[in-house]
C-alpha cells in the first residue's frame, strides 16, 4: 500500500511540474520583465539613475486551472553601485524569486542570486554628444523544488468508521523535494544615450550555466535547461512632454520560446514640478507549441512546432520622483483561457531608487 500511494505521490508532483514547464517555458516570465532587471539579466545590476534600487514584483495567473489557486510568482532585488574612477561602475545586488503551482498539493520553487556587475563608459558625451556604455554581469545563486502536500490526504488517513478523512493521521508518505543545487548566470548589456529622452539599448544573458539537476528523485536526473534572453528598447521623443519606450524580448530555454513586444507612451511633467510622469501601453506575447500526430503504431508523435499569440498585456506606469509603481493585465487569446475560464494574469511592480550621494547624474536609459 505504501509503494502504490508513493507512486500517486510521485505523478501528482510530475504533473504539476510538466504544467510549470511546458506552459511557462520552465521558469516565470514577468509581463514587465523591465522592472525585474536582476532576474532577466545580470549586466543590468546598478543600472538606474541614483546609489540603490529596490524592487518587487508580484505576478498572479491561471487562476481557474488549478481548482482556483493561481499560480503566485514574487521576486525581489535590491542593488547598489559605487563609483569606481571617471564614470565607471562597480555594483553589487542580491535577487530572489519564489514560484507556486499547483491547488491541493503545491509545488514551489525557491531561488537566490547574488550579483556583480561593472560599467564601464566608452564614450565621453562633453566631446561627441552621445554617451555610452557597456555593462557585464554575473550571478551565483541557490535553489531548491518543494513539494507541499497539506491539502491532500491519502488511503492511510481515512477513517473507515466515520467515513472522513483525518488528516492528523501519519499519511506514511515521503514528501518530496529535491536537493538544493548552485547556479550560475552571466550577461552582457549596451546602451547608448544622445539626450533625456533619446537612448536605445540591448542585452543579451545566459542563465543555469551549469545545467543543475532538479529532480525529486535521489539518484535521478532532470537538469534545468540554460535559458537564453536577448532584449532591447530605447527612448523616443514624440512631443514636448511625450515620449514612445518601446522594447522587446526573447526567452528560448530548450525547445520552449516566448516572446514580447510593445512599448508604452510616457507623459511627464505633471503638475509642472518634473517629478512625475505616467505611462501605458501595450505588449504582445508569442510561444511556441508542438504540434503532434499519431504514427503508425499509434502513438503520440512531434509533428512539428508552431507560434501562437500567448496574450496581449495592459500596462500602466506611474512616476512619482524616484518611485515607480507598475501595473499590468494579461488577456489570455490562446487556449489556455478555456481552462481558466478567460480569468488573465494581473501583475504589480515596485522600484525605489535612492539618491546618489554626489550631486551627479547618472547617465542610463530609461526601462
Amino acid at each position: 500500500m505504501l509503494q502504490k500511494f508513493t507512486i500517486k505521490t510521485l505523478l501528482v508532483v510530475m504533473c504539476c511540474l510538466s504544467v510549470q514547464m511546458t506552459m511557462k517555458a520552465q521558469e516565470i516570465v514577468f509581463a514587465q520583465y523591465t522592472y525585474s532587471p536582476m532576474h532577466t539579466n545580470p549586466a543590468l545590476t546598478g543600472i538606474f539613475d541614483g546609489q540603490y534600487r529596490f524592487n518587487t514584483n508580484y505576478r498572479q495567473q491561471w487562476g481557474g486551472a488549478f481548482g482556483d489557486v493561481p499560480i503566485r510568482s514574487v521576486h525581489a532585488g535590491f542593488d547598489y553601485r559605487l563609483n569606481v574612477v571617471n564614470k565607471d561602475y562597480f555594483s553589487f545586488g542580491a535577487n530572489a524569486i519564489n514560484d507556486e503551482t499547483g491547488s491541493a498539493a503545491r509545488v514551489r520553487t525557491t531561488k537566490g542570486n547574488l550579483s556583480l556587475a561593472y560599467l564601464k563608459q566608452l564614450g565621453d558625451s562633453r566631446y561627441s554628444g552621445v554617451s555610452q556604455y557597456l555593462s557585464a554581469g554575473a550571478q551565483v545563486g541557490i535553489g531548491q523544488n518543494f513539494a507541499n502536500f497539506n491539502g491532500v490526504w491519502f488511503d492511510r488517513q481515512f477513517d473507515s468508521i466515520n467515513l472522513v478523512a483525518n488528516t492528523s493521521l501519519a499519511s506514511g508518505e515521503l514528501i518530496p523535494q529535491s536537493a538544493s543545487y548552485l547556479d550560475y548566470n552571466l550577461g552582457i548589456f549596451f546602451y547608448n544615450i544622445w539626450s533625456e529622452k533619446r537612448s536605445f539599448y540591448v542585452g543579451a544573458s545566459m542563465h543555469h550555466l551549469s545545467q543543475p539537476n532538479i529532480s525529486f528523485m535521489g539518484d535521478a536526473k532532470e537538469n534545468l535547461r540554460r535559458r537564453m534572453t536577448f532584449h532591447t528598447g530605447g527612448e523616443l521623443p514624440i512631443g514636448q512632454n511625450l515620449s514612445l519606450l518601446p522594447n522587446a524580448i526573447m526567452t528560448i530555454q530548450g525547445p520552449a520560446m516566448t516572446s514580447s513586444f510593445g512599448g508604452q507612451v510616457r507623459y511627464a511633467n505633471i503638475g509642472g514640478d518634473g517629478d512625475a510622469a505616467v505611462r501605458a501601453g501595450i505588449q504582445g506575447r508569442l510561444s511556441n507549441r508542438y504540434l503532434s500526430g499519431i504514427d503508425k503504431e499509434g502513438k503520440s508523435v512531434q509533428i512539428g512546432t508552431g507560434i501562437h499569440t500567448d496574450a496581449i498585456s495592459v500596462i500602466g506606469t506611474l512616476e512619482l520622483n524616484r518611485l515607480l509603481i507598475g501595473a499590468s493585465y494579461d488577456i489570455h487569446t490562446s487556449t489556455i483561457k478555456t481552462p481558466t475560464f478567460s480569468r488573465g494574469a494581473w501583475e504589480l511592480s515596485l522600484i525605489y531608487t535612492g539618491a546618489e550621494r554626489r550631486r551627479v547624474k547618472t547617465e542610463c536609459p530609461r526601462f
